[in-house]
């Protein structure tokens, strides 16, 4: 059966808007597969007149947070980062070893 790991990596703003997600997911001994992906977050106004209000108010010069396209990341959140990608390279490096022993 597989397993997953999941990490969420939120935004040096603290806004829960914007994170980026990791999830590795592994068999090691149905399948043998480890895989990583990661996903880019960000929380839109969900209808058009929301959208169209925070695009005014930005031209405007209002700078809504909710609106920027990056998440920002500190050492703490690097360190999150570094150890989502360290724990998929041990298990790929795992389930590899054990697909060249059979």
């Amino acid at each position: 059966m597989a397993k997953k790991v999941e990490e969420f990596i939120i935004c040096k703003c603290e806004s829960m808007n914007h994170f980026l997600y990791f999830v590795v997911t592994y068999d090691k001994w149905d399948d043998k597969y480890c895989k990583c992906e990661a996903s880019f977050f960000l929380n839109p106004k969900n209808n058009i007149v929301g959208r169209l209000w925070v695009a005014i108010k930005y031209v405007l010069g209002y700078h809504y947070v909710d609106a920027f396209d990056k998440v920002t990341i500190d050492e703490e959140r690097a360190a999150k980062i570094t150890n989502v990608m360290e724990m998929y390279q041990r298990t790929a490096k795992l389930i590899k070893g054990d697909d060249h022993e059979s």
